[in-house]
């Protein structure tokens, strides 16, 4: 169901209704919410209907899921980029060109695997941080530049410190899945070894369901443990992906308030 009403939102987006688009991707994430296509998808309808913090906070979300994603990065650099916040979008193509494949020298070839799109947005990106930086030195902009960088500052700061909570955040909630798959194991195999009898044979137990318990047979008892447990290492394997991603940006945030600093003190 999900995924119809992905291809919906993709027919919709093609043919030019972004609108509908957001409304058919929203319909699908409620259907499949730890789908982070189509978080990365209804960013692009976003950035279609110009609605850049919609459309960063789609792609964010795309990549705390997964952050090998790289059609993600380039929404999300867009996204800065288009709300004025070009070193960040800088930051953010530079991550997803790691992610790219070496592309041939064909024109066609880089554009397919998306090296043409992130170059194209990095020269433009470098262009405006350049010509800022030109403003800067100009006699009016100089009387202010102290002042700009003490504000520069208290913002670098307070994006560590959003950063670091952010990774603390996804620490703590891994840590918690961590806790509860060890312990689910153990009770796990506490439960398959009562449907053993001394002979070795599967034998039907009772399980608790709800309030009171319910006769299944052995096979059926495996199995749901197994599908939980399968499902419990995909939520962990998810939240590995966005400490990762997390982390990556505590030390970007941290590095960029440094190298603000050695300017100050320059």
């Amino acid at each position: 169901m999900a995924e119809a009403k992905k291809d919906a939102g993709n027919d919709a987006f093609r043919a030019g209704d972004h609108e509908k688009a957001v409304k058919l991707y929203t319909e699908a994430i409620e259907l499949d919410e730890l789908n982070h296509v189509l978080y990365a998808n209804r960013a692009a309808a976003y950035l279609a209907l110009k609605q850049w913090e919609d459309a960063r906070t789609d792609a964010k979300k795309c990549l705390a899921m997964d952050a090998s994603f790289v059609k993600a990065y380039l929404r999300l650099a867009t996204a800065e980029k288009e709300l004025n916040n070009h070193e960040e979008a800088l930051r953010v193509v530079k991550e997803g060109m790691k992610l790219l494949p070496s592309a041939s020298g064909k024109k066609s070839a880089q554009k397919k695997s998306g090296v043409h799109e992130f170059r194209k947005l990095e020269k433009e990106l470098k262009n405006k941080i350049r010509d800022a930086s030109a403003a800067n030195r100009t006699p009016d902009a100089r009387a202010t530049t102290e002042e700009a960088m003490m504000g520069g500052t208290q913002e670098l700061g307070q994006r560590v410190m959003e950063a670091k909570f952010k990774y603390m955040q996804v620490t703590n909630e891994l840590n918690e899945k961590e806790l509860e798959q060890r312990t689910k194991a153990i009770i796990s195999q506490s439960i398959i070894e009562e449907t053993k009898s001394k002979d070795g044979a599967e034998v039907n137990c009772y399980r608790a369901m709800g309030k009171g318990f319910l006769m299944q047979d052995a096979a059926q008892i495996t199995k749901d443990l197994g599908t939980e447990s399968t499902k419990l290492a995909s939520d962990i394997d998810n939240l590995k992906k966005g400490q990762m991603l997390m982390k990556r940006n505590l030390e970007d945030a941290n590095s960029t308030l440094m190298d603000h600093l050695r300017r100050r003190q320059a």
